[in-house]
């Protein structure tokens, strides 16, 4: 019997992390407009050095609330 046809079995912890593909790094940065508000911004960056989708944002927020 072929390995292709043995059924499922579980994973190696290195064949997870090959799965896997490593870490997602976010970046929270806070922009300084004039006026009543400001914004936040937050970026991603997979290990090949692009944008993951859907992992990018621009809320705009009072000035208070940017922290």
């Amino acid at each position: 019997m072929t390995p292709e046809m043995q059924g499922p079995r579980e994973l190696t912890e290195k064949e997870i992390k090959q799965v896997s593909g490593g870490k997602i790094t976010t970046t929270t940065t806070v922009v300084k407009v004039p006026g009543p508000t400001d914004e936040i911004v937050t970026t991603a960056t997979n290990p090949g050095g692009g944008t993951p989708v859907g992992h990018q944002s621009v809320l705009t927020v009072s000035n208070k609330d940017a922290r």
